[in-house]
């Protein structure tokens, strides 16, 4: 992404509820380029982040790692996240490019 977000440095479920707490970035159900995807274990506290790499028809290429990974990888998984991280729930997309008070409702 080329800069830490600003986002929470705890467990990857806090991202989404985090963000919408500070009113840090943008965010919403449609896929961007850059966006952090995100998900959690029903609790928003712990969960799985990845980036969006590529935008298709009807999927979204993302990239990933997993806590203390030493490297990433490269997955696919509809644009709604439904199909992907079984036992998580998919909450939608941070757009770090945007700031929170520039989102249109």
């Amino acid at each position: 992404l080329g800069s830490e977000p600003m986002l929470c440095n705890g467990n990857a479920g806090e991202w989404w509820s985090y963000n919408m707490a500070v009113g840090a970035y943008a965010y919403g159900s449609e896929p961007r380029l850059g966006a952090i995807a995100c998900w959690d274990d029903y609790n928003h506290y712990s969960g799985h982040v990845a980036v969006v790499e590529e935008i298709h028809e009807d999927t979204v290429t993302i990239s990933e790692s997993h806590w203390g990974g030493s490297y990433f990888y490269v997955a696919e998984m509809s644009k709604d996240g439904s199909d992907y991280l079984s036992g998580r729930r998919f909450l939608g997309y941070i757009y770090i490019d945007e700031e929170y008070d520039e989102m249109e409702f």
